[in-house]
């Protein structure tokens, strides 16, 4: 039921963003550009931030996990998130990279990197790594240098690539695609790359039931459509905002809803383990209280068996009654204390049951000392 909702809500999306796809591209009176920089450079540092912060997120579940597909997963996020910051968001507020060809092919490449190393994640097997924090920096000095790598590869060599449009610096009016098939095949490239990880997002996330998946499915959808947008319309120009901005915002802000509900999601796993912890501790608890009661009425039991008179026999059964019940109001305490969700802390459950903790009893009378200690615990996510 949970992965129709899910399913059924993607389609919803994907078919709102293909009807205004096609709404831009046939009704030519409907406005799908507009100059605004500053808009532009808070996009790409919004862009670059939920990235970051996905991405981040990710590496906190792989270093618990150990499997190979977060990392992979966090690889991607972290290559967008490097690639909007360092190649988008700061080069569009320095003067001079409006129009330049940085400004336009080094934001595409990365991209495309990031999009097809996304795809790769969402089908890549759930393995386990032995030793996690040697396969995690090798991969953030991997990413980084890719970016690195693309930054200053396109610096040397950009006065060689075809700028995005082949005559005019303004927006287009209608979908260019008569411009350079370079820009249109590497626009085609992420948005396949991204379509495909959003289907195997979706696929995976059915078969685990992770709703994180779910969400980044809905935002790699949406990332899809941003580059089918930015293929119809291209722009050297970098202070006009484009309907691809805006599916990408739209794709960003369904990611981040994803990172803010698995960081809830997270702490609210971490309060349940807590208190499933501290109910096992007093389970622990409450079979040392049985074990103490049993280890005194057997003792007493015995020196019972040697007993010659009857008064001292009267005596040792009604003693035998008082440990008895005494028993039984500690395990019926500690059993409440299971019982309730709000219940007492286990220091206090079992002082109040047992006393001393609830873990050792004396009975200097009978000769008895019986001692129970429970293991050191630590909860875990």
């Amino acid at each position: 039921m949970r992965s129709l909702r899910w399913g059924l809500a993607l389609f919803a999306g994907t078919f709102v963003s293909g009807g205004l796809t096609l709404a831009v591209v046939l009704l030519p009176g409907l406005k799908f550009a507009y100059r605004a920089p500053s808009v532009h450079i808070l996009v790409e540092a919004v862009a670059s931030s939920v990235a970051l912060l996905a991405a981040f997120l990710v590496l906190g579940r792989f270093l618990n996990s150990r499997r190979l597909d977060d990392l992979i997963r966090s690889s991607a996020l972290l290559i967008l998130g490097c690639s909007n910051l360092f190649l988008a968001a700061i080069p569009s507020a320095l003067e001079g990279s409006n129009g330049s060809h940085f400004a336009v092919w080094a934001p595409l490449i990365g991209g495309l990197l990031g999009a097809l190393v996304l795809a790769a994640s969402a089908f890549t097997p759930r393995r386990i790594f032995a030793r996690p924090r040697r396969a995690l920096a090798v991969m953030l000095g991997t990413c980084c240098g890719a970016v690195a790598v693309v930054g200053v590869a396109v610096s040397l060599i950009g006065h060689r690539l075809p700028t995005a449009l082949v005559s005019d610096l303004t927006p287009p009016t209608a979908p260019a695609f008569g411009s350079h098939p370079a820009i249109l095949a590497a626009q085609a490239a992420a948005a396949a790359a991204f379509a495909l990880a959003a289907v195997g997002f979706s696929r995976h996330g059915d078969k685990t039931g992770d709703e994180l998946l779910y969400w980044f499915a809905g935002g790699a959808a949406l990332l899809a459509f941003a580059r089918v947008n930015y293929g119809l319309f291209p722009s050297n120009e970098s202070e006009w905002v484009f309907t691809g901005d805006l599916f990408r915002s739209a794709a960003y802000l369904v990611i981040s809803a994803g990172a803010v509900r698995e960081i809830g999601a997270y702490w609210r796993r971490l309060s349940e383990a807590a208190r499933q912890d501290e109910r096992r501790l007093l389970a622990l608890g409450l079979h040392g209280e049985v074990a103490q009661g049993l280890a005194a009425l057997s003792l007493r039991l015995r020196l019972l068996a040697r007993e010659e008179s009857a008064r001292q026999a009267a005596d040792a059964i009604d003693e035998l009654a008082t440990l008895a019940q005494h028993a039984l109001g500690d395990c019926i305490a500690v059993i409440e204390a299971l019982r309730t969700p709000s219940g007492p802390l286990l220091e206090h459950a079992c002082s109040e049951a047992g006393g001393d903790d609830g873990r050792k009893a004396n009975s200097p009378a009978l000769g008895a000392h019986v001692e129970y200690r429970s293991p050191a615990t630590t909860v875990q996510p």
